[in-house]
């Protein structure tokens, strides 16, 4: 299990979020054309952060940030942390079984189509939030697991 979460971490450790997903694949879920907004891609203030900002013509944007901590412990002080940000003063997240070692979706409140999902795998968490479905978040949500490992 060690083993599994070391790698793990050593996965996201080597992968920029921005090659954790392709363009196509973001794409595909959108259904428009999307470019990588530099401005909004790349090492975060946070040790161990990364983002991604995928922009569809509409303006509106899809977003990966990793989070790689060094301890489990780390990694869930981090993960609540990242649920407060995405889900306080509103609604109520909904838990998602099956996904990572835990994780919380919830749509856009106010109008807007789309939703967030964070999720804690081993020593890594995620955030993924867009302007799609659940399904294609959660759908890209394991494609992110499968590339940088799920424990």
């Amino acid at each position: 299990m060690i083993w599994m979460i070391w790698a793990a971490s050593l996965l996201a450790l080597g992968l920029p979020a921005c090659q954790v997903l392709k363009p196509a694949e973001v794409q595909q879920v959108v259904g428009a054309a999307v470019t990588i907004d530099p401005s909004q891609s790349g090492p975060g203030d946070s040790e161990g952060s990364d983002f991604c900002a995928w922009k569809t013509p509409a303006g509106r944007f899809v977003i990966l940030g990793i989070y790689t901590k060094a301890s489990v412990a780390a990694a869930r002080t981090e993960y609540a942390a990242r649920l407060v940000e995405a889900f306080g003063g509103g609604p109520a997240a909904k838990t998602i079984a099956g996904v990572g070692d835990e994780a919380q979706y919830r749509n856009y409140v106010g109008g807007l189509q789309g939703g967030v999902v964070v999720v804690r795998a081993g020593l890594v968490v995620f955030t993924l939030e867009g302007p799609m479905e659940r399904a294609a978040v959660l759908g890209l949500s394991n494609l992110v697991l499968a590339r940088i490992g799920s424990h």
